[in-house]
């Protein structure tokens, strides 16, 4: 069961990020980072500091993760102006280890209604940094999600705030009757979380944040486990009965 719901580009503009050179290959020996999910790996801590009463902005803490990954941030003027008074909630100095970097980013990002697109995935790596209500309480404009291959689903679970869509074949399940079950538990004013039965077919498109994409194609993927042994079972069992008349006949 899923735990929560679901949650082009106008202007862009680079947010101040740091320096990049902590990106630079570790000397021989170094430890390698664990490779994120679906973007480049963190190779040095997100620091995360209480000062007074105030802990650090989101858009100080996507400068460390900036310079840990070698990923370039952009957002609009209004999206900027919002990480920079959005607090990443820390109640005490926190290091966050560089294989969790991502993981824990997109957290504080999407509880703070941010969401990111990732815009290019060649050398320099740009990410788009949305917000999921623009100021004004008007819903954002267009998002870009990833196109990831359901052999990647277990990589999605790492992001949170990135917006990915993958589609699923599910052939012994009825997609449309499925989908329509669904409609409510994606319901999302956004309009980035959505399931969509494909034509004719038994696929369905699934687009929404990396982790509520990653747990609705898991429970997709368990009912389409059990249909498809369902069909199974009623098979054998009409089977069995076609051969026990038969006998009867003779």
């Amino acid at each position: 069961m899923i735990s929560h719901r679901f949650l082009a580009l106008a202007s862009i503009l680079p947010l101040t990020l740091a320096c990049q050179t902590a990106h630079a290959a570790p000397s021989n020996g170094a430890p390698q980072a664990a490779r994120a999910g679906l973007l480049p790996p963190a190779r040095t801590a997100i620091e995360l500091r209480v000062d007074g009463e105030a802990s650090s902005r989101l858009d100080q803490v996507l400068q460390q993760l900036s310079a840990a990954t070698g990923v370039t941030f952009t957002a609009s003027e209004p999206v900027r102006q919002m990480l920079s008074q959005s607090s990443c909630g820390v109640l005490a100095n926190v290091s966050v280890p560089p294989a969790q970097a991502w993981q824990r980013v997109e957290s504080m990002l999407e509880q703070e209604g941010f969401h990111l697109g990732l815009l290019s995935a060649d050398d320099p790596w740009l990410v788009a940094v949305y917000s999921t209500m623009n100021p004004g309480g008007r819903p954002g404009g267009q998002r870009v999600a990833t196109t990831v291959t359901a052999a990647r689903l277990e990589a999605l679970a790492e992001h949170p705030a990135l917006l990915v869509t993958t589609t699923l074949d599910l052939p012994h399940t009825d997609v449309r009757q499925l989908g329509n079950s669904l409609r409510g538990l994606t319901t999302d004013p956004t309009g980035q979380q959505n399931v969509v039965p494909v034509g004719n077919t038994n696929s369905v498109i699934l687009t929404g944040t990396g982790r509520n994409v990653h747990q609705l194609a898991k429970l997709l993927l368990e009912v389409e486990a059990r249909e498809a042994a369902a069909q199974e079972r009623r098979a054998k069992e009409a089977g069995e009965t076609g051969a026990q008349g038969e006998g009867g006949a003779r």
